[in-house]
């Protein structure tokens, strides 16, 4: 799916574009509205859209600048959507930018939201590819680095790709394992989060410490919480949830 948002003043250009997207485009989803730039700059940090819808007449005081100033833009798409007679001088230069005048023309409008598709799905394609190399590469860095699980009778050696999770229990911390084990040690959550905060286990929760090599999404519309591959699931409490969306961001490449 393409995330999308539209920021547009008038009613009936929202109106008109959602229907558009509805009968015509089922690849792109709407997840935000807004009449003015400044009322979906926030949602827009949280969301990194795809693809955004941006009437110039709903920027003022200067809105415009500071949007293009934004470190998250290069990864989206955006539509100008123009008076009749309006110059693109200010959006020349950056292949980020399609151009159209209002009132639509429905034809032109399709064949732009054709071609974002295309550069979508191919540098999806692309990252997908590249993500996979590296996340080859991260797994063998970490079977060269191994952590010692110690209970009352065993000293376990893992793999440090190998521990999925950790998760507190008072002054006790459940560690779980690929191939479904857990171990119990008496060790505290943030002693491990200590010893594992520079190889990429972040707490997205005051209970819980995760391999970010093991997440396979966040799942934002079901109470944000962390799905990882062996389909358990983690919470990211509400602090944390801006903090965990920018690293998820950062650590792999944004589409």
């Amino acid at each position: 799916m393409i995330r999308t948002i539209i920021i547009e003043k008038e009613n009936g250009t929202r109106n008109e574009l959602k229907s558009l997207i509805h009968d015509a485009f089922p690849d792109i989803e709407l997840e935000g509205e807004f009449s003015r730039l400044t009322a979906g700059m926030h949602e827009f940090n949280m969301l990194k859209p795809d693809l955004v819808f941006l009437d110039t007449s709903s920027l003022l005081n200067g809105a415009l600048d500071v949007f293009l100033s934004n470190p998250g833009l290069s990864a989206s798409r955006i539509v100008i959507m123009a008076q009749e007679g309006e110059s693109k001088k200010g959006y020349n230069g950056s292949d980020i930018f399609e151009f159209i005048t209002k009132p639509f023309n429905q034809k032109e409008l399709k064949s732009i939201l054709q071609k974002i598709i295309s550069q979508v799905e191919i540098e999806r394609y692309i990252i997908r590819r590249i993500n996979r190399t590296l996340g080859r590469e991260y797994k063998k860095i970490l079977q060269d680095k191994k952590i010692v699980l110690k209970t009352n009778h065993t000293l376990h050696i893992v793999q440090l790709y190998d521990l999925i999770r950790c998760e507190a229990d008072k002054n006790y911390t459940y560690c779980f394992l690929e191939g479904g084990d857990k171990i119990l040690v008496s060790k505290t959550l943030n002693d491990f989060f200590n010893l594992l905060k520079d190889y990429d286990f972040i707490r997205p929760h005051k209970s819980h410490l995760v391999n970010l090599g093991h997440i396979n999404a966040m799942d934002r519309a079901n109470a944000n919480v962390l799905i990882l591959s062996d389909k358990s699931e983690v919470p990211v409490s509400h602090r944390k949830r801006e903090e965990i969306y920018r690293k998820l961001s950062s650590s792999y490449l944004h589409f």
